[in-house]
């Protein structure tokens, strides 16, 4: 099965560096069975993220050396009296609310 591929034309370098970190990468996620993924510019030494779908409890037999939460953000929403519900004040990203978590390698 292939788990990644770059593709280059014949003139372009190599960033042997990105291809290092991305099997690292996928080695860490194959490690821990797919319940982990890592951000953009992720190096080996750094913190995985572990996904949403694993609850508190499933981490804590999974990863039994301690994994950190992060605090949830929550920002206010407004009431718009036109609308009568709660929606998005405009600019505003919503608020991040996946259970997510911090993994140590």
């Amino acid at each position: 099965m292939v788990k990644l591929s770059f593709l280059y034309s014949a003139c372009t370098g190599r960033n042997m560096d990105e291809v290092l970190r991305a099997v690292d990468s996928l080695l860490t996620a194959a490690r821990h069975k797919g319940k982990v993924a890592t951000p953009a510019n992720w190096k080996p030494e750094d913190r995985a993220v572990i996904g949403p779908s694993v609850a508190n409890e499933e981490a804590r037999k999974v990863f039994t050396d301690g994994f950190e939460t992060p605090p949830r953000v929550h920002a206010p929403v407004p009431l718009l009296p036109s609308l009568g519900a709660a929606t998005e004040a405009p600019g505003r990203r919503r608020p991040f609310t996946a259970a997510a978590a911090l993994a140590t390698r």
